[in-house]
């Protein structure tokens, strides 16, 4: 009873469309005294930097105002002709697609994002891009794969030496949680919260999800003092950031923890707030999880609600995860596997043709020396030859010498 007293003190506000749109007003005013700095910057590594800040401002919880700054970023990059700028711009783009449920969409501008990034050479920038890449695949549950791509950007953020490896370890924490690896999950949040904390913009919808998965794991592992604790972190960062998105995830965060304590009526009450903060928005796609619930809680209760969500679960569901849309991304996801593998390929076969090159060369060194040492050899050869035969030679004159001075004395000796 403790329980559900302390956490209902929490039940989030109604979203106030005034209060979205001022937050909306003054995330994009913050976004467009970046873009200033960005066009000024020079320095490839500061650039980096500012263009990853736009995510501190919370503005990939509005994703009408997120495809917005894509485009003035695009428009950017195409003047200046700033392949940094346009790889943001991309990953921009695809992250507002995915919030609006076009996951094909925003998979191919992933992959645009991510050549790009890998053509700047920049460790940051192809972590980021490869972090929010494995977005489509936590949202769709492709575990294996999401894994994949965060511990890829993870190794990316630590070759850059900045602070940007909360990013990849807080959607680690997500996906291990999904996967039941509790502690693993707790290791990577942990890791995460304390390097968000030490970044200057990490923006209130990052640490409510940090905080968010603290309490998902502390509720499987039946601890009730940090799942409010946890809980009431995140929801005090969501009310503050008045985010339809962010408010959905924490609502469906409750609904399963009350849904785990076998708090039913709670957890159906959440699942509906759930879906009701984003119905008839961009967003209207985040209904999938709590219509689904829902349909199953109501399924020997109430014939007319069952119906109901089964309706707002079906239309979500055609729209998210059709057999259309699920060949697209297999497809997509094949050919960013396939260019992955031939630039490795590429890689092999440049570092293979250098090392054929260093073999040869290191032959034709070889074969030069051989050469000089042979004719040096020779040259001496030749020369000891002309030396002995100099040599006996001057034995031969000095014997004739000799001879000469033997007769000459034995001659004064007769005379």
């Amino acid at each position: 009873m403790k329980k559900i007293v302390f956490l209902s003190l929490f039940i989030l506000c109604e979203n106030s469309v005034i209060a979205q749109n001022e937050v909306a007003k003054q995330i994009l005013a913050q976004c467009d005294s970046i873009l200033d700095k960005v066009v000024k910057e020079k320095d490839a590594d500061r650039k980096t930097d500012l263009l990853l800040s736009f995510y501190g401002t919370s503005i990939d919880g509005f994703p009408l105002q997120l495809q917005h700054l894509s485009q003035e970023l695009l428009d950017v990059s195409k003047k200046n002709k700033d392949i940094f700028i346009e790889s943001a711009s991309f990953s921009a783009a695809a992250q507002a697609y995915r919030l609006t449920g076009n996951y094909v969409k925003a998979l191919e501008y992933h992959r645009k994002a991510v050549a790009l990034a890998e053509q700047t050479g920049n460790k940051t920038l192809v972590g980021f891009a490869l972090n929010q890449m494995g977005h489509i695949y936590k949202d769709r549950l492709e575990n294996e794969k999401a894994l994949a791509l965060y511990t890829e950007a993870f190794k990316d953020f630590e070759a850059s030496g900045k602070n940007d490896k909360w990013y990849a370890s807080m959607n680690l924490a997500t996906v291990y949680y999904n996967m039941g690896s509790y502690d693993s999950s707790l290791f990577y949040a942990k890791y995460a919260l304390a390097k968000i904390t030490q970044s200057t913009s990490p923006g209130d919808g990052n640490q409510s999800i940090i905080y968010s998965t603290f309490a998902n794991v502390y509720s499987q592992k039946n601890e009730p003092d940090s799942v409010r604790k946890y809980f009431a972190k995140a929801i005090e960062l969501v009310n503050k950031l008045q985010s339809p998105r962010y408010k959905n995830a924490i609502f469906v965060f409750l609904a399963e923890h009350f849904s785990r304590i076998h708090q039913y009526d709670s957890s159906a009450f959440y699942y509906k707030k759930a879906i009701n903060i984003v119905a008839g928005t961009e967003m209207d796609n985040l209904v999938l999880k709590p219509a689904k619930s829902l349909t199953a809680y109501y399924q020997n209760i109430n014939a007319d609600s069952t119906v109901k969500y089964w309706k707002v679960y079906s239309v979500a569901n055609d729209s998210v995860n059709s057999m259309r849309t699920n060949q697209q991304i297999q497809m997509l996801t094949f050919e960013e596997d396939q260019r992955k593998r031939d630039i490795e390929a590429a890689q092999i076969a440049y570092q293979n043709k250098i090392r054929t090159g260093l073999l040869l060369g290191g032959l034709a060194v070889f074969l030069i020396v051989a050469v000089i040492l042979y004719r040096n050899n020779k040259q001496k050869q030749k020369a000891n030859t002309k030396l002995e035969k100099t040599l006996a030679e001057l034995k031969s004159t000095q014997a004739q010498l000799i001879q000469s001075e033997k007769m000459a004395s034995l001659g004064e000796l007769t005379a």
